[in-house]
């Protein structure tokens, strides 16, 4: 059996489609929905009204695929820009500021564990530890 909810898709769709072969006007106008209750086949209705189901025909259609057939304007258009712009700004900050190691000595840094934020020392000349003491994540290659 079908879902109900999909069913009425079905026919609204179908009722668009006859709509704009006839040339008749879009449902979703004000003051067409005597107009869109009218264009229900006979035959749809005789098969409801013995099944119990009343279908009802929506005043507007819901046919968007989604934001991009959504027309914005300029203004909000610059504005989504701006916004994205300080965001990846944002982030480009913390990335820097968040540095994973701190020279000590010639063969030694203290190095961040990027998963626990633990601090170490780090041998870089004996590559020990080689795991965070903490929660065990490998030490991850670095640049000093």
């Amino acid at each position: 059996m079908a879902c109900p909810m999909c069913v009425r898709d079905r026919k609204n769709k179908s009722l668009i489609k006859k709509g704009v072969q006839e040339g008749a006007p879009a449902q979703g106008l004000p003051g067409q929905q005597a107009q869109a209750s009218s264009q229900v086949p006979s035959s749809s209705q005789a098969s409801s009204s013995t099944s119990g189901f009343q279908p009802s025909v929506p005043s507007a259609p819901k046919f968007s695929p989604g934001l991009a057939s959504t027309k914005l304007s300029e203004s909000d258009d610059k504005e989504l820009e701006e916004m994205y712009k300080r965001k990846q700004e944002r982030l480009q900050k913390e990335k820097e500021s968040m540095q994973r190691v701190q020279k000590i000595d010639g063969e030694k840094v203290k190095y961040t564990c990027p998963k626990c934020k633990y601090a170490f020392v780090y041998s870089i000349v004996r590559k020990m530890p080689n795991k965070c003491p903490y929660c065990d994540t490998l030490v991850v290659k670095f640049v000093v």
